[in-house]
């Protein structure tokens, strides 16, 4: 067990930003023009899902306030080993593992109040908010023989301060995984998710939404050779606006291929992605629930290649593509790494 509490007071800065253009491929987000005025505005920026969409970074101008704050953090972890804690030698309990962390930091208009103690208070008067928990049990995570698997729960709250008004995003997930080892060259996964997110904003009402999604995804996994590997999966998504129109069936057929040789590392994959959506995919949430593909049939491909040089160079080749029947689009990119 480990533990961490803090409390304290200070100034906390509220920020303005804009986004900047940048070379085609080298920024972190995405401009659509969602209204069709032409005029960038704030809640038409998105994280790019793609790399030749990724065009604008976000740069904070100086126009700064400072507000006196009350602040809290907390920190906890904790991991348990069954046979250890009963001092067992018992072969079922030595196969699983539970472990739990939290971390809650919190910031808050000072007011009249001399300290917030409760690091999971809500109040109007939040300027900073960052609370992440995670919870998982495993079962045989290390045999390469047998059955295995995994629940975790993630639930995390994030709230922002920028441009004089709160952005707020709440996601609860749960995942379920169960693989099953045939011998050390052929497995199977189910992997299992469901997914709960909220956002809310005090400046733009298009980024008000809450999603149910749910996923579900058996996967095949075969070793040809110490070098070789391929994987095949398929997946069905369901997403669903609670508060709107916006709705989501889709479903995926993936094939991965792995070389791996001395210095040297190959990977590609195709998908073939079919989306039934209803609603408006121009909105902000459509483009969220389609992950920046089009509604109907789309086909996703990549290949990378690493290529150790010497001891403290290597190289990056990178291919992607994508089809969502309009046209096809292909990037490529060339990166050198040296390590000291």
């Amino acid at each position: 067990l480990q533990a961490f509490y803090e409390l304290g007071n200070g100034q906390e800065a509220q920020r303005e930003f804009q986004y900047l253009k940048v070379t085609d491929g080298q920024g972190i987000y995405k401009w659509t023009d969602y209204n069709g005025d032409g005029v960038q505005q704030l809640d038409e920026f998105e994280i790019a899902e793609y790399s030749d969409l990724a065009q604008y970074i976000r740069v904070y101008t100086n126009s700064v306030r400072y507000l006196p704050s009350n602040k809290n953090k907390l920190q906890l972890a904790l991991f348990v080993n069954p046979a250890i804690v009963f001092n067992s030698e018992n072969k079922f309990l030595k196969r699983w593992n539970f472990n739990i962390s939290l971390n809650s930091q919190n910031s808050f208009y000072k007011k009249d109040k001399v300290l917030v103690l409760n690091p999971f208070e809500k109040s109007d008067n939040q300027i900073l908010k960052n609370q992440n928990i995670l919870t998982s049990v495993q079962f045989n995570p290390t045999e390469k023989s047998g059955w295995n698997g995994n629940y975790r729960f993630i639930s995390n709250d994030n709230l922002i301060n920028a441009n004089f008004s709160n952005e707020e995003r709440e996601q609860t997930s749960h995942f379920l995984n169960i693989g099953y080892w045939f011998n050390k060259e052929f497995r199977v996964d189910w992997e299992n998710s469901v997914h709960d997110i909220k956002n809310s904003s005090q400046l733009f009402a298009t980024r008000d939404y809450r999603l149910n999604n749910f996923e579900t995804k058996p996967k095949a996994t075969y070793k040809f050779t110490d070098a070789i590997q391929a994987e095949l999966s398929s997946a069905y998504r369901e997403k669903q606006r609670v508060d709107g129109e916006e709705l989501l069936k889709a479903f995926d057929i993936t094939g991965t291929i792995q070389w791996e040789r001395k210095k040297t590392s190959i990977r590609g994959n195709f998908s073939f992605i079919n989306n039934d959506f209803t609603g408006n995919n121009f909105s902000i949430v459509g483009n969220q629930m389609l992950d920046g593909l089009k509604p109907g049939k789309n086909q996703v491909w990549s290949v990378f290649i690493q290529q150790a040089i010497n001891s403290f160079l290597q190289l990056n080749l990178t291919y992607e593509g994508r089809n969502s029947g309009d046209r096809t689009i292909h990037i490529g990119s060339m990166q050198v790494k040296a390590s000291f």
